[in-house]
């Protein structure tokens, strides 16, 4: 149907369909996306599709990494940013009717990668997991992607995962104090760590040490000898020196797992095919070169086992429930104020969650 493009100014609930956009790659959030309504409400796409009636959807520094053009993978255009979602089913399709565990108003889960900062989205019904009713939309919204990220990276990618546990080991997490570092802190010491290093500017020591960790400074070279040959595990996602200084951390049968190269992301330009060159050799390096060293990235582990991440899913979200995990929720967004709100993730001025509030 046709969409009038709107910028970024307050809703009515009489739209019936509204969708953060942007048509191009672009560095500035403000410039690049748009918003799109629309009168008519989405159908399913295909038989096995559902669509979902969102209530809320993450803002997150990889919906940054996207819009710019920098994320290791091709996304196609047009895009609307949101890798999770939070929602009710509103319609299913022919086939995902005979569903036996869902139906219609169920609230449900989705890691999407795209599609979700809108009033619906369509999702494959092979994708969901059943949110618990009692959890709060936006909390729960934080788990699909960003504490799903911790749990399987401390549980998922190390080789020896499922035989050895992290109970008494010590673990290191580069530039903890981002979302993801916040919930691996949480969820290494559920785990049973002994101790939990973490990088960060001086100013979020006080915040690492509330979450039971033990603060180092950003830098490597004044990190690296606190605790150099001395890591179990090492989790870093900044690559600060093409991941040298987290793999001189570990000690002898400690793994690294690496997750991104945000370093490189916040200083260097767009290559002519999307993420820096730097970025690229630095992930050829660690996957087919470094020892002891795994790369671990949310999307290609739910592609490769996606039953295994909704059954983390599901136990994460009980997690939640039982209030054993908490997410930061830095704000919850309106659909309209989402192109601020990925302005101030890229420029560094939020440290915890901001979740998408479609009707708000």
């Amino acid at each position: 149907p046709a969409a009038d493009t709107k910028p970024a100014s307050p809703s009515t609930e009489e739209i019936g369909h509204a969708e953060v956009i942007y048509e191009e790659f672009g560095e500035e959030a403000l410039d690049t996306i748009t918003i799109k309504e629309y009168e008519k409400i989405p159908q399913p796409k295909r038989p096995n599709d559902v669509v979902i009636k969102v209530k809320s959807s993450t803002i997150s520094i990889v919906d940054c990494t996207i819009r710019r053009g920098m994320y290791h993978e091709d996304i196609p255009l047009p895009n609307i940013p949101g890798f999770d979602i939070i929602g009710t089913i509103h319609k299913m399709g022919k086939s995902a009717k005979k569903s036996e565990r869902f139906q219609e108003g169920d609230r449900v889960a989705a890691l999407t990668r795209t599609g979700g900062n809108a009033r619906y989205a369509n999702v494959p019904i092979s994708r969901l997991v059943r949110v618990p009713g009692s959890v709060d939309s936006a909390e729960a919204a934080c788990i699909v992607t960003t504490f799903a990220t911790a749990y399987q990276v401390l549980h998922r990618a190390r080789p020896d995962s499922e035989t050895h546990s992290l109970e008494g080991k010590h673990v290191l997490i580069t530039g903890g104090s981002g979302p993801t570092g916040q919930a691996m802190i949480q969820l290494a010491h559920l785990a049973g760590a002994s101790k939990v290093y973490s990088t960060a500017l001086e100013k979020y020591h006080g915040m690492l040490r509330h979450l039971g960790a033990v603060p180092l400074p950003l830098t490597t070279k004044d990190w690296l000898p606190e605790v150099e040959g001395e890591m179990d595990f090492v989790a870093d996602s900044l690559c600060q020196d093409d991941f040298a200084s987290p793999h001189a951390a570990l000690k002898k049968g400690g793994h690294l797992v690496v997750m991104g190269v945000s370093a490189i992301n916040n200083t260097e330009s767009r290559g002519m095919f999307g993420q820096p060159v730097s970025a690229k050799l630095a992930m050829f390096k660690a996957r087919n070169v470094m020892s002891n060293t795994t790369v671990f990235d949310l999307w290609e582990s739910f592609e490769r086992k996606p039953e295994v991440y909704k059954r983390d899913l599901e136990y994460l979200l009980t997690l939640l429930e039982k209030e054993k995990i908490k997410p930061n929720l830095a704000g919850r967004v309106p659909l309209y104020d989402v192109p601020e709100a990925q302005k101030k993730i890229q420029e560094g001025k939020i440290r915890g969650m901001l979740v998408c509030k479609p009707w708000k």
